[in-house]
């Protein structure tokens, strides 16, 4: 906005400044991730910062970028050089559970030395993207019984 100040000395001379003050827009941070939000245990995914002089992030971290293993919201907290601060917006990462595969035998378990039993073993798959889906992975094991002495 515009201001004026006006000043009046000791000889009843008044001067008049008036400036203009500019300010830039309200500084908003985002939150970059480096892969899918939402993953199985064991994975984990990379958040980065909008550049800024410092950050403070939800999980206390005060670097630009976090390395995420769990299901959480996270936020930043950023100041420039210059002073401007503004927190982002929230990211939601979700962080699944290992499916647990299923073994079954195909045909007799009883069998001789030597022989062999097929095992078949069945686990779901989920695959994250901007559909969700379910797979289904069979995959057939033979296991030889060898005689220990």
């Amino acid at each position: 906005g515009s201001y004026t100040v006006t000043f009046v000395d000791q000889n009843a001379c008044v001067f008049v400044y008036t400036t203009t003050v500019n300010q830039s827009n309200l500084f908003e941070p985002t939150i970059t991730a480096g892969g899918l939000t939402t993953f199985c245990d064991g994975d984990s995914v990379v958040l980065t910062a909008t550049a800024g002089a410092t950050y403070l992030w939800s999980t206390g971290a005060t670097t630009q970028s976090i390395t995420v293993l769990a299901s959480d919201v996270y936020t930043v907290n950023v100041i420039t050089a210059d002073g401007c601060a503004g927190d982002s917006d929230p990211v939601q990462v979700t962080v699944n559970p290992l499916p647990t595969p299923t073994v079954t035998p195909v045909g007799s378990t009883t069998f001789c030395d030597g022989g062999t039993v097929t095992l078949q073993l069945v686990h779901m798959l989920l695959t994250y993207g901007i559909q969700a889906r379910q797979l289904r992975a069979l995959q057939l094991i033979q296991v030889a019984h060898t005689r220990l002495l």
